[in-house]
């Protein structure tokens, strides 16, 4: 990889922990919102001058549209249920990643802002599907 940026998002997470260690590579920055825990010496890129730079990879759960509140609510409380247990965040943690329960309205409206974001980028980059 001499001389050469890689750059592969959400790929390289902590697994570039041990290659940013041995000085094979140098992690430039973190795109979440805060330092990670599994490498708290890497500045966010927003901390070092690129606010805008901050994406986050977003796990989410669907049902089909018909499902009723209950059940969505049900597991609502059973998604935050598992995330309340340390171990189990520590798990997720261990790789980089950062857990975050969130209401089903709030999942909604974050998942209709990011595709219209991403959808409008696509668009002007001209990018079709294969």
């Amino acid at each position: 990889m001499r001389k050469k940026v890689f750059y592969p998002w959400t790929l390289c997470r902590c697994r570039t922990k041990s290659g940013g260690r041995s000085g094979r590579i140098k992690i430039l920055g973190v795109t979440s919102a805060q330092r990670l825990k599994t490498i708290p010496d890497v500045p966010t890129f927003a901390e070092s001058g690129y606010p805008n730079l901050v994406t986050l990879f977003r796990f989410g759960l669907f049902a089909p549209k018909d499902v009723s509140t209950d059940k969505v609510n049900k597991l609502n409380e059973a998604v935050k249920h598992a995330m309340s247990d340390q171990t189990f965040v520590d798990k997720f943690g261990a790789h980089g990643t950062l857990l975050k329960a969130s209401e089903p309205e709030e999942t909604i409206r974050i998942f209709k802002d990011e595709h219209a974001a991403y959808g409008d980028v696509i668009k002007r980059a001209g990018l079709t599907p294969n």
